[in-house]
């Protein structure tokens, strides 16, 4: 799946923009100013960036190295620092509560292991600590169906449900969790109408 991802970072366009998922960015501040931030599944960095420019620590991971590098090649023209590693979602490793917040913006994986991944990446939260996520919705078949550019995963088994999500996360407390339609205009890939789940949910301390 690399390799994927590898061939569509490659070009020096950003394949779904240089700026920041809105959601993400209206839902950055429940996070405290300069704290410790990891961002899963990053690609090209955007996300991360936008993090970085208002002051918290960041770090990201992405399985793409040509993510790896476009990443870093926009915190430098932004004048901001990342760590960034190219690592895979199942064996990538911190230390436990190492993390005041936890981002996952169309991080889409197959069921089982989206499951394994989700609860392994609790492990690295802070007690209080807040886990912000947004992904395209099973409803999202219906705008891939009509729209080649509405972006998301093809194989159904990758979108998500609200009953996935609260039972992946059971053991935060629900801050928010919707399913919503929205009009995205992310870069080349994301465009147009798009089903969307969003959740925020905090560690208990």
């Amino acid at each position: 799946m690399s390799d994927f991802w590898d061939d569509r970072y490659r070009g020096e366009a950003y394949a779904y923009g240089t700026e920041p998922n809105r959601f993400l960015a209206s839902q950055l501040a429940r996070i405290p100013q300069c704290a410790r931030v990891l961002f899963v599944a990053e690609g090209e960095g955007r996300n991360a960036v936008c993090a970085a420019e208002q002051g918290y620590e960041v770090h990201a991971f992405d399985a793409s190295r040509e993510g790896q590098r476009k990443a870093l090649s926009l915190a430098s023209a932004r004048g901001v620092l990342l760590t960034y590693e190219v690592a895979d979602s199942r064996t990538v490793t911190f230390p436990s509560g190492h993390f005041a917040g936890i981002v996952l913006v169309f991080a889409h994986l197959p069921g089982p292991l989206r499951r394994s991944v989700h609860r392994r990446l609790l492990s690295f939260l802070a007690p209080g600590g807040h886990l912000l996520l947004e992904g395209f919705s099973v409803a999202h078949q219906r705008y891939q169906q009509v729209n080649p550019l509405a972006g998301g995963p093809l194989d159904a088994d990758r979108l998500y449900t609200l009953a996935d999500i609260r039972e992946d996360f059971d053991a935060l407390d629900t801050v928010l969790l919707e399913e919503v339609e929205a009009d995205l205009e992310e870069g080349r890939y994301h465009q147009g109408k798009a089903a969307l789940v969003r959740y925020v949910g905090q560690k208990r301390v």
